[in-house]
C-alpha cells in the first residue's frame, strides 16, 4: 500500500519483506525511490478496507468524475472489484497520457498494456479468472452486449476527468483464449493545440499555411499509416480556417472530436449514410470547407476531388506511403489525371515520432546501421554533434518523452500538373517532385529534427520511408536554422 510520496522518496507498506521485490517496478511506475515499511497484515487489511468506504462510490460513468480508489482483486464468479480494477487502469491511462488501452486474454493470465508515445509498455497482469468480470465491466459502459461473446463489437465510453471531457472508443475482438478489448482514449484538449505545436519547422510551417491553407479551394491530402497524428493535423488545420464567414462540413467514421462551431457527421452502414451518400448531401449543404475523414475507395476519391472541382476546400486523409505516393495511387484509382492536376493542391505526408527525454540527454555517435539506414556518409557526420536519452524516471526509463511530428509537403507547381497530365511511371512522378527546391522529404525532416536533439536516428529509421537523402547534410541543416 502507498503510503506517501515526500521529497521525491515513496513510502510503501507491506505485509512480508520478500514483497520488496517489486521495488524495480514501483521505482519505474512512481519514478521515485522507494523505502518499504513492513507492516501487519490485519492492520493493511483494516486500513484499505477503510480507505474504500471514506472514496465512496467513483466508479466510471457518464458525466461523473473519477476519483482513485483502492483496487480489489476480481477474481471470484459475481465479478466483484472489476469496475474498481477498470477504474484504476483508465485513470493509470490517464495519467501516463497513454492513446490506447490494450486488455488482452490468454491461457493463464489478463495482460493489460497501455501504448505511450507509439509504444506498448506492460501495466499489469491478472488471473484469467479474471478476464470476463473485467470485459464485461468494459461492455458495460461501452453499451455493448455483454451476452455476445461470438462476435466482435464496438462501443463508446463518456467520462469526465478532473473537468476533462473525454471519449473512449471500445473494441472488443473474438480471440481462442477470450475477447480482446482495445480501448481508444479521444482528448478533446490535444486537438486544440496549434499547428505551431505539432513540430513543423519554419520554413514548411509558412508553406503551409500561406500556400496550403489561405486559398479557397483545392484538395489537400493528408497521408500517413494509422496513428501518425492525420486526424490532429486536420483538425489542427481547421482550427485556423474557422471564422463566422465560414461554414465548415465534416464526413467522418466515426467523428472522433466533437468541435464546437462545425457540422459533423458520422457515417454509418444505413442506407442513405454512407459515404458517397454523404458527401452527394454536403454539396448541397451550402459549405465552404468539407472534410472528409479518409479516402478509402475509388467512389470516395472521385466525390472528393468533384467536391473540390466545385469550388470547395477539401481536407481528407489517405493511406499512403508519403506525399507523391498518393498521387500515384489516385492515377492508379483511376481518377483522370487533369482533374488530379486541377483540383489537388498540395499533399502533407506525417510521422509521429518519439521526443528525446529532456532530463537525461547525453551526447552519443550514431551507429553504423543507423548512419546505412539514412544513406549518412560517415565523414559529414563527424562533424556534428547528436545526443540520446539515456533513460531516467521522467521517462521511465526509455530515453523518450512525448512525440513530435516529422512532414513532407508536397505543393502542386506547374511542372509536376503537367508530369501528371502525361500519366508517367511512379519513379517519373517521384524524380519530378523531389527536384523542386523547396521539398524536403520525410527522411530528411526527420534527421534536421534529430541533428536539433529533438529526435534521435534511431527513431528516423524505424518510422520514416527510407530514400537517399539528397542534400549534403550541411546544407539541410542550414534550411532549418
Amino acid at each position: 500500500m502507498p503510503l506517501s510520496l515526500k521529497e521525491g522518496q515513496l513510502n510503501v507498506v507491506i505485509e512480508e519483506v520478500e514483497q520488496a521485490k517489486i521495488a524495480t517496478e514501483l521505482e519505474r511506475l512512481y519514478g521515485a525511490p522507494v523505502t518499504f515499511w513492513v507492516a501487519e497484515r490485519s492492520k493493511v487489511s483494516a486500513t484499505l478496507t477503510a480507505l474504500e468506504h471514506e472514496t465512496g462510490d467513483g466508479r466510471v460513468a457518464p458525466a461523473r468524475r473519477i476519483e482513485y480508489r483502492h483496487v480489489a482483486a476480481a477474481t471470484n464468479e459475481d465479478g466483484k472489484g472489476a469496475a474498481e480494477i477498470v477504474d484504476s487502469l483508465i485513470l493509470r491511462a490517464l495519467r501516463d497520457g497513454a492513446s490506447d488501452i490494450h486488455i488482452e486474454p490468454d491461457t493463464n493470465r489478463l495482460r493489460i498494456r497501455n501504448r505511450v508515445d507509439g509504444q506498448l509498455i506492460p501495466v499489469a497482469d491478472y488471473p484469467a479468472a479474471a478476464a470476463a468480470s473485467i470485459i464485461s465491466r468494459v461492455k458495460v459502459l461501452a453499451d455493448a452486449d455483454i451476452a455476445e461473446h461470438r462476435v466482435h463489437q464496438q462501443g463508446r465510453i463518456y467520462l469526465r476527468c478532473d473537468g476533462e471531457d473525454l471519449d473512449i472508443r471500445a473494441s472488443f475482438y473474438v480471440t481462442v483464449a477470450g475477447e480482446n478489448a482495445v480501448l481508444r482514449i479521444l482528448r478533446k484538449a490535444s486537438v486544440l493545440q496549434g499547428l505551431e505545436d505539432m513540430g513543423f519547422s519554419p520554413g514548411i510551417l509558412t508553406t503551409y499555411l500561406q500556400d496550403v491553407l489561405e486559398p479557397s479551394s483545392g484538395t489537400l491530402l493528408v497521408t500517413g499509416p494509422t496513428g501518425s497524428g492525420k486526424t490532429t493535423t486536420l483538425y489542427a488545420s481547421l482550427q485556423r480556417l474557422m471564422d463566422q464567414t465560414s461554414k465548415v462540413i465534416t464526413c467522418e467514421d466515426p467523428v472522433e472530436y466533437v468541435v464546437e462551431g462545425i457540422t459533423q457527421c458520422s457515417i454509418s452502414d444505413r442506407p442513405g449514410m454512407s459515404f458517397v451518400d454523404s458527401l452527394r448531401t454536403i454539396v448541397r449543404q451550402d459549405p465552404d470547407i468539407i472534410l472528409v475523414g479518409e479516402i478509402r475507395d475509388a467512389e470516395s476519391a472521385r466525390m472528393a476531388v468533384q467536391c473540390a472541382l466545385t469550388g470547395h476546400k477539401v481536407l481528407t486523409t489517405f493511406h499512403t506511403e508519403d506525399s507523391i505516393g498518393a498521387l500515384v495511387r489516385l492515377i492508379q484509382m483511376d481518377i483522370e489525371p487533369f482533374l488530379i492536376a486541377s483540383t489537388i493542391t498540395a499533399v502533407l505526408a506525417q510521422r509521429l515520432v518519439r521526443r528525446q527525454c529532456e532530463h537525461c540527454r547525453v551526447d552519443y555517435a550514431p551507429t553504423a546501421m543507423e548512419m546505412r539506414a539514412l544513406s549518412l556518409p560517415r565523414d559529414e557526420m563527424t562533424s556534428f554533434s547528436l545526443t540520446r536519452g539515456r533513460g531516467c524516471p521522467a521517462c521511465h526509463y526509455t530515453g523518450y518523452h512525448g512525440r513530435i511530428g516529422v512532414f513532407e509537403l508536397l505543393v502542386m507547381n506547374d511542372l509536376l500538373r503537367d508530369t501528371i497530365l502525361q500519366k508517367p511511371p511512379a519513379h517519373e512522378i517521384r524524380r519530378v517532385a523531389q527536384e523542386a527546391p523547396d521539398f524536403i522529404s520525410l527522411q530528411e525532416d526527420g534527421i534536421a529534427k534529430a541533428r536539433r536533439g529533438e529526435t534521435t536516428l534511431s527513431e528516423i529509421a524505424a518510422n520514416c520511408p527510407r530514400r537517399p537523402t539528397l542534400r549534403p547534410l550541411r546544407q539541410l541543416v542550414e534550411l532549418y536554422s
